[in-house]
């Protein structure tokens, strides 16, 4: 997806558990009444995958007006650390 971006947050955002990182996927915008799934995953090294995961992306919906799908609980600190 042209203009897709990730952020991601070591030690968290607002909602995420104590030990937790956060990732935070900015969909373009998109054309009105557009929606969007995405299937998506992340792969850090050999040993480490996360997801897969699938979200539905529209800026009618209200938890993704801004163009951000949270994943307030991705990994665990410690794990990425070894």
């Amino acid at each position: 997806m042209k203009g897709l971006q990730v952020e991601w947050y070591p030690s968290g955002i607002e909602n995420t558990f104590p030990g937790w990182s956060a990732l935070q996927l900015r969909i373009p915008t998109l054309q009105s009444r557009c929606k969007v799934q995405v299937k998506w995953r992340v792969v850090f090294g050999n040993n480490l995958w996360v997801g897969p995961r699938t979200d539905e992306f529209s800026e009618e919906f209200w938890w993704c007006r801004k163009g951000l799908i949270n994943w307030p609980n991705f990994v665990k600190t410690e794990l990425l650390r070894q």
